[in-house]
């Protein structure tokens, strides 16, 4: 298969977020019902998933599809939030859309 850009940036992502999630090729593989081989072709990119599958690993990782092809620099960092930094974010969010300068 050739790699293509949106393949490459998957391949990358997909082993940056599996760690973020600390999950193995293995555990991840058992809970999305594929091999450990098939995640690892798909790290390396000589595979790319199935719309199942990228359905599958959005779920078990609870990434959002856009940070699987996201092109990654020095400054980004892949983190999911919990929910009180989620709470704490749009709380703030409310705030700055509330401000009123005098």
């Amino acid at each position: 298969m050739a790699k293509t850009k949106s393949a490459l940036l998957f391949s990358q992502n997909l082993k940056r977020i599996r760690k973020a999630v600390r999950l193995t090729q293995e555990e991840l593989a058992e809970r999305c019902g594929v091999s450990k081989n098939y995640i690892s072709q798909l790290e390396m990119g000589s595979r790319f998933p199935s719309d199942n599958t990228l359905d599958l690993l959005i779920r078990e990782t609870e990434y959002d599809l856009f940070e699987f092809f996201v092109e990654p620099d020095d400054t980004y960092h892949i983190k999911r939030l919990n929910g009180q930094e989620l709470a704490i974010m749009e709380s703030i969010k409310k705030m700055v859309e509330g401000y009123k300068p005098n």
